[in-house]
């Protein structure tokens, strides 16, 4: 606030002077020429009242807060773990024996004689007759026929041969006449008996054992088990979580009022009174810029010429 005070203070000595300077725009000891010719300006000084702001140190009460710590006492649960002894009821079973007469039935294998007609293959021996081919001579006869002498070479050649003029070539065979048999061949059907096996199948009665299931009845004594619920009472230990209170302390932060004087500072407004320098324009001059419109509170804008 103080650095603002000579700006605030200069801003209200140039409008003053502005305003003293229009109320005496007319007090010039010189008036202008007609054709406004430039003459000099006669320099003033004239007193001014000026507002300045000067600080001021005053002592004032103001009320602050202050943080501070207050132990306070509360009550506080913590957990503990506890046994505890407990009854609750239990049922149990007990298998008790039973002893009662069932009747029951019993099969057994009885044997029994039957007859029977039963079929068995026998095997027996029969004559049997079929016909069988056979070649048969039926009167052969005899012819002659003219065959070789010899069967080994020169060997038949032994009279009318003579090898020394043989060479080595033989000679001609020599033959002979010989009777030879020729046989009648005819085939003939000749029935032939063999004996052969032949099966057969015989049925005959026979007597044979046999076993058959027979129901009987009976009485037998059976034993039972029977399941009796019993019910007692059993104790038992529990582990159970208690809640036990207890007294605690503990620091609460709390913002207290605090009453306190100080010092401060503040910008007073002071009229002061100070002697400046202004300028007057020629009243000729004034008039004629007053009819251009260029003239402003007495002053000419842009000077006489």
């Amino acid at each position: 606030m103080t650095c603002r005070t000579p700006r605030i203070a200069l801003l209200a000595i140039l409008m003053l002077a502005a305003t003293t300077l229009a109320a005496r725009a007319g007090d010039c000891a010189a008036p202008c020429a007609p054709a406004c010719a430039p003459a000099p300006c006669a320099v003033t000084t004239m007193k001014v009242c000026v507002t300045q702001y000067v600080p001021q140190n005053y002592e004032t009460t103001r009320t602050t807060y202050r943080t501070e710590w207050k132990e306070e006492k509360f009550t506080a649960v913590r957990c503990e773990m506890a046994t505890e002894q407990r009854t609750r009821p239990v049922t149990t079973y007990r298998s008790v024996p039973e002893t009662h007469e069932v009747v029951v039935s019993r099969w057994e294998c009885v044997p029994m004689q039957e007859e029977r007609t039963v079929t068995r293959n026998v095997m027996t021996c029969k004559p049997v007759t079929h016909l069988v081919s056979r070649c048969v001579d039926r009167g052969g006869h005899y012819e002659c026929r003219e065959v070789a002498c010899g069967s080994m070479g020169h060997a038949g050649c032994g009279r009318g041969c003579h090898r020394s003029s043989c060479g080595s070539d033989c000679c001609a065979p020599v033959t002979q006449m010989v009777s030879c048999y020729v046989p009648n061949y005819v085939t003939e059907q000749v029935p032939v008996t063999v004996m052969q096996s032949v099966c057969e199948q015989v049925s005959e009665k026979v007597m044979v054992t046999t076993y058959r299931q027979v129901e009987k009845k009976e009485t037998v004594k059976v034993t039972t088990y029977k399941c009796v619920p019993e019910t007692h009472q059993e104790a038992y230990t529990v582990s159970v979580m208690r809640q036990v209170p207890y007294e605690a302390s503990r620091k609460v932060a709390v913002c207290v009022p605090v009453q306190e004087r100080v010092t401060c500072t503040r910008m007073v407004p002071v009229t002061v009174e100070k002697e400046v320098t202004v300028a007057c324009a020629p009243a000729g001059c004034a008039e004629e810029c007053g009819s251009c419109g260029k003239h402003r509170g007495g002053l000419c804008r842009r000077g006489c010429r």
